[in-house]
């Protein structure tokens, strides 16, 4: 009750009966979610979730990482264990718990954001200890900030290139592109605002860790930090029902109080699993429409801090869902909604997000009109991302005729409790979902090629209030989640 009140929500928006979650009552019951239900303007949420699921910290997160957050109280603790510790495997920890790295500021990757304590407005920690002066800069430096700047460098595939040293960027460029990405240089940015006592260094938020370098996993090669991921919960064949799943580079996010993620949108229009593994936190998501629209122009890039302003009340009480997030729970949301975090807990707060996009048709269709509205140099993304949904429904497709013809054996691995669903119900969702694509032209002419029945409508009417907030996050750099 404090801790609420100190964070200076309104107590009439937190107790709103209309604003709560879509509560789940029971593992099955958030699976069934996940995979059949509709929540386009919905959160939902499953109370100690972490431990119904087999997603407790002690499986999902490597040790290093637990020991480093055990022994700090801040954000700035955290950087500086995280110096501390090796991440040179051991007799103990293997390549696949760490990267080959001297310490975990080498191994890891991450944005270290702080709170402009006047305007409320995120900042981005680094830019802004250069910007101050703190920090040298030499010329690749300067380069490679111009180069993260650059809208369309948000693409995974243009960073891909730099790693793949498949570019013509100068080498002494693509250093510096990959060593501004990595957590060190965050850390000394910290360090620098730390000691001119500026006041935006004093609520960080470490957003998107996750490691530099990928590793070996049982599905390939990762970089997340995660060990275990809720595809894991749930099993891989049911799992892969789903037209796409986030498994190889879900991120971290690490926070103390005041800490958190401004009003934003996610840059893919998809929707995101939450498990808050340590602190509470407070949670509030926008409908589309009017009233997302007016929250976005009054507060965009804000973290709803105490003491919140005028405007940031207004919007809250404007929201669809407004939450408070325990230690252990899982929750579930469409990402391309506008939505908020913060951190109220005193100790540290740590969530991470897998991000997926399920067969339900009003999400397939969101993601389809979405992808559509890129023009310009992100054009080639948004059909990069519609070249990927049919890739996979199509392969889900051809999975789900082999299966049906094929004697029933047993499976270890599918839930019991669920294993209907794939008989009956998520096979008839598959239908219906390439439904949706056959509705769009580009989706059909590279599924179906020649196929006289390709329509010229898109499969979903967005208003351009609804468009435009999905087309910011051409302009955000890596934001995703909270």
């Amino acid at each position: 009750v404090e801790l609420l009140r100190l964070s200076g929500w309104p107590a009439e928006v937190l107790e709103a009966r209309d604003k709560r979650p879509r509560l789940a009552a029971d593992a099955a019951a958030f699976w069934r979610e996940l995979l059949l239900g509709e929540h386009m303007q919905d959160v939902v949420l499953l109370r100690d979730g972490l431990r119904q699921l087999g997603l407790e910290e002690e499986a999902c997160l490597p040790v290093e990482l637990r020991q480093a957050l055990d022994n700090s109280e801040s954000v700035v603790g955290f950087l500086t264990n995280l110096a501390r510790t090796s991440a040179t495997p051991t007799a103990t920890t293997t390549a696949t718990t760490t990267a080959p790295s001297s310490d975990w500021l080498d191994a890891l990757q991450a944005n270290v954001e702080c709170v402009d304590p006047e305007s409320h407005l995120q900042q981005d920690a680094l830019e802004l200890a250069e910007d101050l002066g703190l920090l040298d800069m030499d010329e690749a430096q300067n380069a490679a900030r111009v180069w993260w700047r650059q809208p369309v460098q948000c693409n995974e595939s243009a960073v891909g290139a730099i790693r793949q040293e498949e570019t013509s960027t100068p080498p002494a460029v693509q250093a510096a592109v990959l060593t501004r990405a990595g957590l060190r240089r965050k850390a000394f940015a910290v360090s620098a605002l730390m000691s001119v006592q500026h006041p935006s260094a004093s609520s960080l938020y470490i957003c998107e860790m996750r490691r530099r370098e990928p590793r070996v996993s049982p599905g390939g090669f990762t970089t997340s930090c995660s060990l275990r991921h809720c595809s894991d919960a749930l099993g891989a064949r049911l799992a892969r029902w789903t037209a796409a799943w986030g498994r190889d580079d879900d991120g971290l996010f690490v926070g103390g109080p005041g800490g958190g993620k401004g009003l934003h949108v996610d840059q893919r229009p998809e929707s995101n699993v939450g498990k808050n593994w340590r602190g509470h936190k407070l949670f509030a998501l926008w409908p589309p429409g009017p009233e997302g629209e007016k929250a976005l122009e009054s507060c965009y890039g804000q973290v709803f801090s105490a003491p919140l302003t005028p405007l940031q009340v207004d919007a809250l009480k404007r929201a669809k869902t407004v939450m408070l997030l325990r230690p252990g729970d899982v929750f579930l949301f469409n990402g391309a909604l506008p939505h908020t975090a913060l951190c109220i807990s005193k100790d540290l707060g740590v969530t991470g997000y897998e991000g997926l996009l399920t067969l339900s048709p009003p999400h397939i269709s969101q993601f389809i009109q979405v992808a559509s509205s890129f023009a310009g140099s992100w054009r080639r993304v948004g059909e990069d991302w519609k070249e990927e949904l049919v890739r996979n429904v199509q392969e889900l497709r051809l999975l789900s005729a082999q299966e049906s013809r094929a004697s029933p054996t047993p499976d270890v691995e599918t839930r019991q409790d669920l294993e209907d669903l794939q008989k009956h119900e998520l096979p008839k969702l598959l239908e219906q979902a390439i439904a949706v694509l056959r509705k769009d032209r580009f989706c059909n002419e590279l599924a179906w090629p020649g196929d006289a029945e390709a329509p010229g409508e898109q499969p979903l009417s967005l208003s351009r209030a609804e468009v435009a907030w999905f087309c910011l996050r051409r302009f955000l750099n890596k934001c995703c989640c909270c």
